[in-house]
């Protein structure tokens, strides 16, 4: 049974990264978009270093959503 919960819990952390993950991703693809960046949403889907740094260029906190 302790071996279901855990897989469970670590089912869900896993859930919520992936969702935390896409609201990130779409609320960067957003303000991109509105400043003419369309180019540059590609390369933060494929570049995670990248995207980390126009998440902090526009101030989108990854600790809040």
């Amino acid at each position: 049974m302790g071996g279901q919960v855990l897989e469970t819990y670590a089912d869900q952390k896993l859930k919520q990264g992936i969702q935390q993950g896409a609201m990130l991703m779409a609320q960067l693809s957003v303000k991109l978009a509105e400043d003419g960046r369309i180019s540059e949403i590609t390369r933060a889907a494929s570049d995670t270093s990248y995207m980390d740094k126009l998440l902090e260029e526009y101030k989108i906190n990854k600790d809040i959503i």
